[in-house]
């Protein structure tokens, strides 16, 4: 069965439509699973699938088969978080990268919004400095702090299971998150 798997996933993300269709409906007893044990009863069944859909697929192009973990595993785990925080309300909403947005007065698409991967050398040296700025603000915050932001932002760990590793009360955790996103705020404003 992994081994079919894997390459369906490979077949998934070099774009082969087939491989993904059959990849989902592989997966849809896990998905199904997961809504039955996770989300909140009361939802519509056939939008918690569709949604369940979009991540499996998701969780797919994001999987890092170096990484040495188990695809099933991987898209278990995630599948679980993604139920609780869609009861919770925090649901990832899927956009239309020409769905149009107002900016002052202008109306512009998303996808102008976007920076070019050829950006000149003026953005890339704007970009840098953006990240120098951002790099000596976090380290202007407290061992505490910079570990939780780093674990949540740049690990993506969720604040249950950083309170978890850090031997903290979870309110305390994210107490200490929000914190520091507002003396990160404050300090990049000075900048």
């Amino acid at each position: 069965m992994e081994y079919q798997l894997k390459k369906l996933v490979q077949n998934t993300k070099n774009g082969s439509n087939e491989a993904a269709q059959e990849l989902l409906n592989s997966l849809r007893p896990l998905i199904v699973s997961s809504i039955k044990r996770y989300a909140y009863p009361d939802m519509d069944m056939d939008e918690l699938l569709q949604e369940g859909y979009l991540e499996v697929l998701r969780l797919t192009y994001d999987y890092d088969e170096s990484k040495k973990t188990p695809y099933l595993g991987y898209v278990k785990k995630y599948l679980k978080y993604f139920y609780l925080n869609y009861y919770r309300g925090e649901r990832v909403i899927y956009d239309s990268l020409n769905r149009e947005v107002s900016i002052g007065d202008e109306a512009v698409e998303i996808i102008d919004l976007i920076d070019d991967k050829n950006a000149g050398v003026e953005d890339e040296c704007e970009g840098k400095e953006r990240s120098k700025e951002l790099y000596c603000a976090i380290n202007r915050l407290t061992l505490k702090q910079r570990r939780i932001i780093y674990q949540y932002y740049f690990c993506q760990k969720p604040l249950k299971e950083i309170a978890k590793d850090m031997h903290m009360y979870y309110m305390s955790v994210v107490k200490l998150k929000k914190r520091a996103l507002l003396k990160l705020e404050t300090l990049l404003r000075a900048h």
